[in-house]
């Protein structure tokens, strides 16, 4: 088990990273790419590469899992029944 210390001290690196990560970015090229996203996602599109577009102009994990929750989620689906969903199998628990 982690020690707290060591959890805070994790905590301060990820936070540091975000920050200049969130510095360094064009935040309207990020913008750009996650409303590409968005569409692909409610439209059918190509979720695959939208998301791969989105994390290379530097979103971050947080914000894309964010949009598929959101909308997925809406869509009531969520996986919590443990369900593939592509084909009907239910996935071992």
């Amino acid at each position: 088990m982690a020690s707290t210390a060591s959890s805070a001290s994790l905590a301060v690196r990820q936070a540091e990273r975000l920050a200049k990560l969130r510095a360094w970015r064009c935040q309207d090229r990020v913008d750009t790419a996650l409303t590409v996203l968005r569409w692909a996602v409610k439209t059918g599109g190509d979720v695959v590469s939208s998301l791969t577009d989105a994390l290379s102009a530097g979103a971050t994990v947080g914000e894309v899992s964010a949009i598929l929750r959101e909308l997925w989620d809406a869509d009531g689906v969520d996986g919590a029944d443990g369900a593939d969903g592509a084909d009907g199998v239910d996935c071992p628990t």
